[in-house]
């Protein structure tokens, strides 16, 4: 199943990813009597169900059986609901595994954190973690201003909610807001070449989320003056908006 999961998620190369956007597109893999005809039922269900027939692949095959992953257009998620039903009826055919391809696309998150520089020795390893870290710690400390320097607070900005007003789906809570967040930043990064980090705070008092935002940032307060590049930026998203 994770494999099925794994490969669909990672095909984005496909003609699928470049061609018409679909809300609702299925990946579905199959398991059919390998006869002919078999496959046709499947593309006449479709048909007959309102669902757009995509990419068709042959995962393996033997003298019997067949193993095919298909994607499937659909309305809705019930629609999609449908569909499967309607598959599992077919003679020769057996859903084996079934998933929506947005939801696989946010599969374990779409965010993570990556090093610059591999670490494949342990002169490596003693430069980036201890004990050569702390001569860099050692120089922050005497001149906090250094951290912009050497880490990667200069080039970096905190994406804050308090999930009260998630795009156009209302107040639903900071979890609820974390794919939302995990995208804003993708586009920082891709278009600004900013890394960015989802902050969803457990609160919508204005003050908490005030001072929890400056806290995280590790600098003063400064109000009414613009933070150094760097310091944790409050997209705060709030109902009253």
């Amino acid at each position: 199943m994770w494999n099925f999961l794994k490969r669909n998620r990672d095909s984005r190369s496909s003609a699928q990813d470049v061609g018409p956007y679909s809300n609702y597109r299925m990946a579905i893999r199959l398991e059919l009597t390998q006869r002919t005809g078999v496959f046709a039922q499947v593309a006449n269900a479709m048909a007959e169900e309102n669902a757009s027939l995509g990419a068709m692949d042959i995962v393996s095959a033997t003298r019997t059986k067949i193993i095919r992953d298909i994607t499937v257009d659909v309305q809705s998620e019930e629609h999609g609901e449908q569909v499967l039903k309607r598959l599992n009826t077919l003679p020769d055919v057996r859903v084996i595994a079934s998933s929506d391809r947005i939801f696989l696309m946010h599969l374990g998150g779409k965010i993570r954190v990556e090093s610059k520089f591999p670490i494949k020795t342990r002169n490596t390893l003693s430069m980036v973690y201890t004990p050569g870290v702390g001569r860099v710690v050692k120089a922050i400390a005497s001149d906090e201003k250094q951290a912009y320097t050497f880490t990667s607070k200069s080039n970096s900005i905190a994406v804050v909610t308090d999930g009260s007003a998630i795009l156009g789906l209302g107040n639903l809570g900071p979890l609820a807001a974390l794919p939302v967040m995990e995208g804003k930043a993708m586009l920082f990064q891709q278009f600004a070449g900013i890394d960015a980090w989802p902050l969803c705070l457990n609160t919508q008092d204005s003050e908490k989320t005030r001072s929890q935002t400056v806290a995280t940032s590790g600098e003063p307060a400064r109000i009414g003056r613009s933070h150094p590049a760097g310091s944790a930026a409050c997209q705060r998203q709030s109902s009253r908006r």
